[in-house]
């Protein structure tokens, strides 16, 4: 057995015998406890996994972390709310932040009747695009760190040999998801081999004939052993919705969630959520995008409902609140002060600042309501504006 093979059967060996690490406690280490108490109160975050995992990276300098992030035809402001909670992460834990840009991960979830060379060839020139605002996002945030996208796994046998091993051993994994279409979805043997760049010929037999669907789960646990093998990875952040995926990879790395966001119509009634980073067909009038000028924001922001609403509710924020803590996470980069938060709300933007019933939130709701002109303003100029400045839009 080759190099790559064997260290790729380690890797899957040491997963599988692994068991998720307790929950950390609150402890001498002024770093892990001061990471815990951001991650307690930052109103983005739903819940956090950290385990002794953390915590001994962090005495060695190593505990990065990532994002892994789709592709979108055009580009929603959602998306940099794990990018905000990462860039406080990185000051506390002097860590760096990587985000796989992993669209061309969807080639496995093609329906019978794709032309699979075509779609592959747009989900890299999509992901070409994403890395140019994730790149400007960065910079603009000061966050340390780099893209990664999905060919740069692919072109790797190791990536592919991950996979396999993992594939091998799936009667040890999570039962997958049952699909109700799965007929209508593509084997994995109708991918060219040359989207699939450098997969290993043995490979490409093994999983030939599976619906390439039902290895999406593999891959993504595959995904998670290699960051952290290659880029010191520890750690996961992502929207509430991946729990389903990350699940799986707690055995390997700790994980921290978002809120899920929603669209700017959404209630307590009817709660609208959507994907952080794809802006689906006829959501570009309800939720932000990076084209947008303050006038596009102010009038957009203006669908939130007229009638006071909770802050937290259906287990998500109000994307009202979403807005006025990315401003705030903003200005806490820049250094403004005093933030907009402060003067909109007369006190921090935390949780336990803002979660305190209905009746009260329902008050700052009004109070965020009738300041929708300045979060418009503060959103163009925190956050749009810069990003869009250094990608070149208004050139």
């Amino acid at each position: 057995m080759n190099n790559v093979k064997q260290r790729a059967k380690e890797a899957v060996e040491k997963f599988l015998n692994a068991r998720p690490s307790q929950p950390l406690k609150h402890n001498g280490d002024k770093a892990l406890n001061r990471l815990q108490g951001y991650l307690k109160e930052s109103v983005l975050v739903e819940n956090a996994h950290l385990s002794s995992k953390t915590h001994k990276s962090l005495s060695l300098a190593a505990a990065n972390f990532y994002y892994d992030i789709n592709v979108s035809p055009e580009e929603p402001v959602d998306q940099i709310d794990s990018l905000l909670v990462g860039r406080r992460i990185a000051e506390i834990m002097q860590s760096r932040m990587t985000v796989l840009i992993a669209g061309k991960f969807g080639l496995f979830n093609s329906t019978i009747g794709t032309d699979l060379g075509f779609r592959g060839d747009m989900f890299d020139s999509l992901e070409l695009k994403k890395r140019v605002l994730i790149s400007a996002a960065m910079q603009h945030f000061g966050i340390e760190g780099n893209t990664v996208l999905t060919n740069d796994l692919w072109d790797d046998p190791y990536y592919w040999h991950l996979v396999a091993n993992l594939y091998n051993s799936r009667s040890s994994l999570p039962s997958q998801r049952a699909y109700s279409d799965i007929e209508t979805r593509v084997d994995f043997s109708a991918i060219p081999v040359s989207q699939l760049r450098n997969i290993p010929p043995e490979v490409f037999d093994l999983l030939s004939r599976e619906k390439a669907t039902t290895l999406y789960s593999i891959a993504e646990i595959a995904e998670s052993l290699y960051l952290k093998e290659k880029h010191s990875v520890i750690l996961k952040i992502g929207p509430k919705a991946e729990e389903e995926y990350d699940k799986y990879i707690q055995n390997s790395l700790d994980t921290i969630h978002l809120f899920q966001p929603t669209d700017l119509r959404s209630t307590t009634a009817k709660p609208r959520p959507v994907t952080p980073y794809i802006l689906r067909q006829g959501e570009e009038k309800t939720r932000l995008i990076f084209t947008d000028q303050e006038k596009q924001v102010y009038e957009k922001i203006q669908k939130f409902s007229t009638e006071a609403q909770p802050l937290f509710y259906a287990g998500t924020i109000h994307p009202i609140l979403r807005l006025l803590a990315f401003v705030d996470e903003a200005e806490h980069i820049a250094g403004n002060v005093p933030r907009t938060a402060d003067q909109i709300l007369s006190k921090p933007l935390a949780k336990s600042s803002v979660r305190k019933g209905e009746h009260e939130e329902k008050e700052l709701y009004m109070r965020m309501r009738s300041s929708l002109q300045a979060i418009a303003l503060a959103v163009e100029k925190t956050i749009i504006a810069p990003i869009r400045e250094l990608i070149g839009y208004e050139k």
